[in-house]
């Protein structure tokens, strides 16, 4: 069954090898694609890019994982060296168990205060252990607009 996942923010799409971090610009996780919300972005809402269940909340809220409606694993990754932050620009409305659909507020976040700290704040979506294919072409997002397939 292929699924289509969405972005969870609006913003800037990018190509994970244009990303600061090489864990992520290296594949190492897996493939995935990134969005930058813009630098005046207002919303800080974070949503689920597709139907599915929270697996993983990471303590600091700058990761979480979901498991799609088919069974597919996904990342969420919110900013770049974010967890240096312990969790001061989020605030979680998740928690593991929770069975979500796509749209669904995860989270909350404080671009202004990642910045503040010197964290980028791309937010990375990961497909683990899938091969996906990127429908997104660098450049403007919205929420939930398409950004690759998992088959």
């Amino acid at each position: 069954m292929t699924e289509t996942i969405g972005s969870p923010v609006a913003g800037k799409g990018k190509r994970l090898e244009e990303l600061n971090d090489e864990m992520f610009a290296s594949r190492a996780l897996g493939d995935g694609f990134a969005v930058r919300p813009p630098e005046l972005f207002a919303k800080k809402e974070v949503v689920s890019p597709v139907d599915g269940e929270v697996t993983m909340v990471f303590e600091t809220g700058h990761a979480l994982g979901l498991t799609t409606a088919a069974g597919h694993e996904l990342l969420l990754h919110i900013g770049i060296d974010t967890v240096t932050l312990k969790g001061l620009p989020f605030e979680t409305k998740v928690k593991v168990g929770d069975h979500v659909c796509r749209g669904d507020l995860l989270c909350l976040a404080d671009w202004k205060l990642m910045r503040k700290h010197g964290c980028e704040t791309d937010v990375i979506v990961i497909a683990l252990n899938s091969e996906i294919e990127i429908m997104a072409q660098p450049g403007k997002l919205n929420p939930l607009d398409p950004i690759f397939t998992i088959q």
